[in-house]
């Protein structure tokens, strides 16, 4: 086998694929509950840059939002993860186990107007 990492990495998402689905779409009830238009992140905002308006955003109004935005990521990365076309990339990793480092590259040499700073060291107490 040529690539023992890349299946078992392969196999543990195959695994919870299943576990994530469930839960996605008992999620996705849960935050279309929410009342949008309450919550100051739900709604356009007239500021720069459309910040939230944050003098009207109340603690409850947090949890909501963080629960659809997750929720539209995890969309999007279900319908990369099931989409049935090829990639159109390939992703190539090269890896040095033994660089050729020297001594040398790891040396300080201090810039040509630095000053030497004398350090004081530390006796305990009492002395």
């Amino acid at each position: 086998m040529k690539h023992p990492l890349a299946l078992a990495l392969g196999l543990a998402l195959a695994a919870t694929a299943p576990v994530f689905a469930q839960q996605s779409h008992s999620h996705d009830a849960a935050v279309t509950d929410s009342n949008p238009s309450s919550n100051p992140f739900f709604a356009d905002s007239p500021l720069p840059l459309h910040y939230p308006q944050f003098d009207q955003i109340k603690d409850s109004d947090f949890a909501p939002a963080f629960d659809r935005g997750m929720a539209e990521q995890l969309k999007e990365v279900e319908a990369i993860a099931n989409d049935p076309a090829k990639p159109t990339f390939t992703a190539r990793l090269s890896w040095q186990v033994n660089p050729p480092f020297t001594d040398a590259d790891f040396a300080f040499v201090p810039d040509a107007n630095a000053k030497r700073i004398e350090l004081a060291t530390y006796k305990g107490p009492g002395e």
